[in-house]
């Protein structure tokens, strides 16, 4: 795929096209409509045997199905759980929360929990 392979003029014009779409829509805002937050802890990582795969499993293996559900989902660290608008959530996920400060620990129990979450 050398230079001038994609050298067509029908297709140089829809590139062009879609650099003038990207650009247009910079400066707008995007605005989550997800129902669903993956809270992920990397000081959780700390508490467990890296040989045991545990991270990966409980990680990497359930966003694929997370995302194969249809349900649009935001992910957060747990350092930003405070920063998080948790009004809009409906189902918040802490995969692998093995570690919870005390701080983390009662925000949780006073403004995760409830709602009809």
């Amino acid at each position: 795929m050398l230079e001038g392979w994609y050298y067509d003029e029908g297709l140089m014009r829809e590139v062009e096209r879609t650099v003038r779409l990207s650009e247009s829509l910079i400066e707008k805002k995007a605005v989550s409509n997800s129902e669903i937050a993956f809270v992920i802890s990397c000081e959780s990582h700390y508490y467990v045997n890296k040989a045991a795969e545990l991270n990966t499993e409980v990680l990497a293996a359930q966003r694929g199905p997370l995302a194969c559900m249809g349900a649009p989902f935001d992910v957060y660290s747990l350092n930003d759980i405070d920063r998080m608008d948790i009004d809009k959530y409906k189902l918040i996920i802490f995969p692998e929360a093995y570690y919870l400060t005390k701080e983390q620990r009662e925000y949780i129990n006073r403004k995760v929990k409830g709602g009809g979450r």
